[in-house]
């Protein structure tokens, strides 16, 4: 039971820092998910993050991501809030994978943004 919990702390600790993105920036969950290490500005003041894709399902093939987001207006820059908190470059899981992607799975792999959806995004998260 242990380990079930310690897992949920992981699931739920990844969906917080993906609705931290989210609502501190306004992207839409895909573009979120697509939000990859090269698009973080962590140097500059006030940091930045760059949206410059989403994830995307090509039918019958596995999940891709897409490297313009969902529309013409969703390639854009913005300053990282103070609310918000800044990607740790240590949470950077160590795979041999050449996704430069912020936010991966526990596998390593794409996070699909309806799966994240069907989690009822971060409201889970929140206490009660």
């Amino acid at each position: 039971m242990g380990s079930h919990l310690h897992l949920r702390s992981q699931t739920q600790s990844k969906v917080l820092d993906v609705a931290d993105v989210e609502l501190g920036t306004g992207p839409h969950p895909g573009e979120a998910l697509a939000l990859r290490w090269s698009d973080v500005d962590l140097d500059s003041e006030p940091a930045r993050i760059t949206f410059s894709g989403t994830i995307i399902r090509i039918k019958g093939k596995d999940l891709i991501r897409q490297e313009w987001p969902k529309t013409d207006s969703g390639y854009r820059t913005v300053v990282l809030p103070i609310s918000s908190s800044k990607p740790s470059a240590g949470s950077k899981l160590k795979l041999s994978t050449t996704l430069d992607l912020v936010f991966l799975t526990r596998d390593g792999g794409i996070w699909y943004p309806h799966n994240f959806n069907r989690l009822g995004g971060w409201e889970p998260c929140l206490p009660r």
